[in-house]
């Protein structure tokens, strides 16, 4: 299968993963859209970080010419993934919250794994598979810290 393809593919389950985020919690819209724009913005600047310390690549990508990051996952697919997790996890103990993140880091990490070795999608250079596993890890839980600390300050300031 074709590189462009597979985003392709992946563009369609992005837009299908944005209706149904947008329908799970509606009493929490707010909250959904806070960490969906915080994780896209921060993420990508990581990436852009990672990127121009020539640690990843990707030779293949949506927006090509523009950005030499993967704006699919930056802007789309990890910000879904990362509200799809505190929906989850949101009435949940930090313990609970704890266990439940590698229900998303560790399919996300073997799927990239696997799309680093068998396309031109990511190149990893001076990146490995744990690397990945681990950013992903911690960056689920700061984003549910993130919300934590936005619903606190909003239950401060009612």
């Amino acid at each position: 299968m074709s590189e462009k393809k597979i985003l392709r593919g992946l563009v369609g389950l992005g837009v299908i993963l944005l209706v149904v985020i947008a329908n799970i919690q509606k009493k929490y819209f707010k909250n959904w859209i806070i960490v969906y724009f915080f994780v896209a913005f921060t993420s990508s600047a990581v990436d852009a970080l990672a990127v121009s310390n020539k640690r990843l690549r990707y030779p293949v990508r949506l927006l090509g010419r523009v950005f030499k990051i993967s704006v699919l996952f930056d802007g789309l697919l990890f910000p879904i993934t990362c509200v799809l997790y505190n929906q989850w996890t949101f009435k949940d103990t930090w313990t609970q919250a704890f266990y439940k993140v590698f229900a998303f880091t560790i399919p996300m990490t073997i799927v990239e794994h696997i799309i680093e070795r068998k396309t031109r999608l990511i190149d990893y250079r001076g990146w490995n598979t744990p690397i990945t596993f681990i950013s992903l890890t911690c960056y689920f839980w700061f984003s549910r810290a993130f919300l934590n600390f936005v619903t606190r300050y909003q239950e401060n300031s009612e």
